[in-house]
């Protein structure tokens, strides 16, 4: 493989984004992670389930709260942290638990031991 083979594998991996705009290695380290994960599971070019197209962008995760209305609780400081991949074309959000697919890891700021309030 050449080096400009390479070069332009790297660059391929890059999120897309505003040229203006730069990148944090943080997030380039997890949209590397996100997208090594969805091709392993054969998930980077699946059409849409609801447009039908073949447009994804991976984003930041977003921590989650986890409450439990049914049971009157609300666990305060815990969370999951979702990565979603959204449809460029109509919207669609697939939603990943970071954690699960390696995209992070506990040590990124997740409280896992958090007490539950509430009834």
């Amino acid at each position: 493989m050449s080096d400009n083979h390479t070069e332009q594998a790297e660059e391929d991996d890059l999120p897309p984004g505003d040229p203006n705009t730069a990148l944090t290695p943080e997030f380039v380290a997890y949209y590397g992670k996100v997208r090594t994960w969805l091709r392993q599971y054969g998930l980077e070019d699946t059409p849409c389930p609801s447009c039908g197209h073949n447009s994804w962008l991976i984003t930041p995760a977003v921590d989650t709260p986890i409450r439990f209305p049914e049971m009157g609780k609300f666990y305060v400081g815990k969370s999951v942290p979702l990565t979603p991949v959204i449809c460029q074309t109509c919207g669609f959000i697939r939603w990943f638990n970071a954690l699960k697919i390696g995209a992070l890891d506990k040590a990124e700021g997740h409280n896992p031991d958090a007490k539950a309030e509430g009834a």
